[in-house]
């Protein structure tokens, strides 16, 4: 989501939105430039990205060991080893998502050495810059926004007292912070959680488990084992063990800097606590809603810990003397290598995350989720359902694995389960936009429209800006015909998602059905402008056109679609139609040669161009023409199909099957021939010779197997018989990919087709 499928990346206007707009999840508009420009440098190469990450790492752990040592604080480059190769800084810097992590760190690091410059020499200078870089920083992170507390706490550590100046310097970055944080917690109230419940504990549970959260990190941070992706809290209880001995230790540093009234240290815990205030759990952040600490939170905070560290070591060095501290420096160093050259491992791909995350807690529902997705994503439906019926094995409420198995139900023909999937996901975690929506989907393959309508909506209310629950909305007034209901939907999704020419050529239909000519018309050619090669609207145009009057510009249209598409019957139809009717009898047969396609309704053609006498006659004298001077065309195939055509405007279907036959005989791959003939057969009761034809145009044009299937199965449909099965060539079309679905979809004669092909026909579409 923040690199991958983040549209914000591809495109030069995404940079716009990343600074000036509410489309990201989050605002952090320096992290997301500089993912963008990686993505303009290394498209999706992970190496890039990671050594990026591990660049900005190791320039914080150099700023510091420079930091430490401004403050006095012993061992400051061994300090700053630690930091760079510390376990529990794997996830901030193997993670690409957490490059805010370690950019904010670069500028919080510059940040703090500009302020302590400043306070050592006066430099206004110094303090700008410290400004501007603390601005920056919470351009990548909001993780900082507690400094200016921290530094009212660095003068009260120096001078045991805070001044009115100490105040004023202070003004400017709580100013910033102030402003910041309000930007952050709108986009993560509004974008990344919006109607999500992250937490329902107490206000008391909230204060004791940010305690026990405190703890958490202390002891993570001394003794970094069994770290893991996730660490999963259940049932609202923070499980003691992982914070006891952590609270327990910061418990007796705070009581020993009490006694010795050590503001030094005091200082120091209380950076811990403030760099941690923004994740405790005051304030709700989404990735709470699967854990309450995280190895990634503690980024900024174990810089404290590690002082603390350096400095118990001085003092016990200078009391036993520093003989042995060489030694277990490089031994300390050495293990913590091994363990994050060990979690390091877990971070190959996503599958290895997962796993490694089970291993740990085998009841993590993220983990197991996850890990039903990638099987899911894989077509491995047997794989992704016993992991969401694991999931559900250890919670039984899990609204994720109750969704993701309707999916599953759904897509194997099973609506009923489906259904009860998604309900139960609805009655668990009422406020997910898609459970809805995907019930809203099952409901449109039901039938139910009035149900799936309200689902739709119900989706929309939560997230107003779910693009495929308004397109399926409008489809779903479109089937109860509420035209100008669906038009309005249409109109938002153009608002919304700009004039895209599916969602105006959608648009121009709803107003065509309500016989608003004008205003169909507009919209039809908006849509012509942003993508002119799109023949059916031309002939969607013609056919308005013919309505109102105006056929001039019916012809006009009418040829343009001819043009852009010369292989579909329907249009050269339509035109030699209007042309004989209004214009040149000669180019009106050029059409009629060409453009006649045999089907169901060729019955009500023929008496509609024998009403035509001037043009019916016209063609009586083009075939006697053509009959008298065969020889000169006797091997071409093309003409014998035209003259196929022509025998069908007249009504003599016996000269057109011949006309056929000799088609096929000079090009047996003459696909419209092929098509003709096989109706005729058809309309003539002889399914078998029909079935042989098409048969036989497959083995030509393999490439052309699914329309061809779909004239099978409407054939098998509109003239049943026992050795024709249109199911079976129904599915076959889908399988090979038959792209006209809307047409498919609303075909009288499939309306009573089993749920079997319409959900494949449905998906399809979707």
């Amino acid at each position: 989501m923040f690199v991958i499928h983040n549209p914000l990346m591809k495109s030069f206007t995404g940079l716009f939105h990343i600074w000036f707009s509410t489309q990201p999840i989050d605002y952090y508009p320096l992290t997301y430039s500089s993912i963008w420009l990686d993505y303009h440098l290394w498209g999706l190469s992970a190496t890039g990205y990671h050594g990026v990450n591990l660049l900005l790492h190791c320039a914080n752990a150099l700023f510091l060991s420079v930091i430490f040592r401004k403050l006095n604080i012993p061992f400051a480059g061994f300090a700053a080893l630690l930091f760079a190769i510390h376990p529990v800084n794997v996830q901030s810097v193997a993670w690409i998502t957490e490059r805010k992590n370690v950019l904010c760190m670069f500028w919080f690091c510059l940040c703090v050495l500009n302020f302590l410059t400043f306070e050592k020499k006066q430099t206004p200078k110094n303090y700008l810059i410290a400004l501007g870089c603390f601005c920056l920083a919470l351009l990548c992170k909001a993780a900082v926004l507690m400094f200016p507390i921290v530094i009212l706490c660095y003068h009260w550590w120096k001078k045991n007292q805070l001044t009115r100046r100490d105040l004023l310097l202070s003004t400017p970055f709580f100013y910033i912070s102030a402003i910041m944080g309000g930007v952050s917690l709108w986009f993560q109230s509004h974008r990344a959680i919006g109607e999500t419940i992250v937490r329902n504990d107490t206000v008391f549970s909230r204060c004791l488990n940010s305690l026990l959260a405190v703890g958490f990190y202390i002891q993570k941070s001394i003794l970094p084992v069994q770290l893991s992706f996730v660490y999963p809290i259940n049932q609202n209880q923070f499980p003691l063990p992982m914070a006891l001995p952590g609270l327990l230790l910061i418990t007796i540093v705070l009581l020993y800097c009490l006694y010795k009234r050590n503001r030094g240290g005091l200082f120091g815990l209380l950076y811990i606590f403030w760099m941690l205030f923004p994740v405790l759990g005051f304030v709700d952040i989404y990735f709470m809603r699967y854990a309450w600490v995280a190895d990634h939170w503690q980024y900024f905070s174990i810089v404290g810990v590690l002082a603390f560290l350096m400095v118990g070591i001085d003092l016990i060095t200078k009391k036993i003397g520093d003989r042995y501290v060489h030694c277990g420096f490089i031994l300390w160093a050495g293990c913590f290598a091994i363990l994050t050259f060990n979690h390091v491992q877990q971070f190959k791909d996503e599958t290895t995350l997962w796993l490694s995350t089970l291993s740990t807690y085998p009841d993590c529902a993220l983990a197991l989720n996850r890990l039903g997705s990638i099987h899911q994503s894989q077509n491995d439906l047997a794989g992704a359902s016993m992991y969401y019926q694991l999931t559900l094995t250890y919670h039984p409420d899990n609204a994720t694995a109750h969704n993701n198995l309707g999916m599953i139900e759904a897509s194997r023909g099973y609506l009923e389960k489906a259904e009860k999937h998604y309900s139960a996901a609805i009655l668990h975690h009422p406020q997910h936009p898609n459970s809805h929506y995907n019930m809203g989907c099952i409901q449109m393959k039901l039938g139910h429209f009035d149900l799936a309508e309200k689902n739709f909506q119900t989706c929309l209310s939560i997230q107003p800006g779910h693009e495929a629950a308004l397109i399926w909305l409008a489809t779903c007034l479109e089937f109860q015909k509420k035209w100008m209901s669906a038009s309005k939907v249409y109109e938002t999704l153009i608002q919304q998602f700009g004039e895209r020419p599916d969602f105006l050529n959608s648009l121009a239909r709803t107003y065509e059905a309500t016989q608003h000519h004008f205003q169909s018309l507009r919209y039809y050619q908006d849509s012509l402008k942003i993508q002119p090669d799109q023949p059916e609207i031309y002939y969607q145009m013609a056919l308005i056109y013919q309505r109102m009057g105006r056929i001039q510009n019916a012809i006009t249209c009418g040829k343009k679609a001819v043009d852009l598409d010369s292989e579909y019957p329907p249009y050269a139809l339509f035109l030699a139609l209007i042309i004989g009717e209004h214009g040149s009898l000669d180019e009106a047969v050029q059409y009629l040669s060409i453009g006649l396609q045999i089907n169901e309704h060729y019955q009500q053609t023929a008496h509609q161009l024998k009403m035509q006498k001037r043009l019916n006659d016209y063609v009586q004298e083009v075939i006697s023409e053509r009959e008298k001077k065969h020889v000169y065309w006797e091997n071409n195939p093309e003409q014998w199909y035209q003259l196929g055509n022509l025998y069908l405007v007249t009504g003599d279907q016996q000269n057109a099957q011949n006309a056929f036959q000799k088609t096929l005989e000079k090009d047996p791959s003459h696909v419209r021939a092929g098509h003709n003939l096989a109706w005729i057969y058809a309309l003539n009761k002889k399914q078998s010779e029909s079935i042989h034809v098409f048969s036989e145009l497959i083995n030509h044009h393999p490439n052309e197997c699914a329309w061809i299937y779909y004239q099978m199965a409407r054939l098998c449909a509109l003239f049943k018989d026992d050795t024709c099965d249109y199911h079976t060539y129904l599915e076959k079309a889908l399988h090979a990919g038959f792209r006209n679905v809307d047409m498919l979809y609303t075909d009288p004669l499939f309306q009573g087709i089993e749920f079997k092909q319409k959900n494949l026909l449905f998906d399809q579409k979707r």
